[in-house]
Parts: C-alpha cells; structure tokens; sequence
C-alpha cells in the first residue's frame, strides 16, 4: 500500500479508505482476483461515454 500512496500523493490510510468506499458502493471487494478487471473495463467504458451495465 505505501507503493500505491506515493504514486497517488497521499496518506496510506486515504488508499483504504478509498478501497474500502469502492467496496461499500460497488459490493465488489477489490481484493478478489475479478474485480481489477471488472473496474478496468467499466473506467474506460466510462471514459468512452459507453454506458455500463
């Protein structure tokens, strides 16, 4: 996690909080070896305009 704060420039505990927001709205825990991709795809269909179901 420190890796991923510094690229992001802030606290550790903001990742986390971060993660475990994404988990609490999507109901997809971010730790599961499918959702990464799942974001993925769904981000740049968001950044496409395409709307995801």
């Amino acid at each position: 996690m420190p890796l991923a704060a510094e690229h992001l420039f802030c606290h550790r505990n903001t990742v986390l909080y971060r993660l475990d927001r994404i988990t609490e709205l999507t109901e997809r825990r971010t730790s599961s070896a499918d959702s990464p991709a799942e974001f993925y795809v769904a981000l740049q269909a968001a950044r496409l305009g395409t709307v995801v179901l």
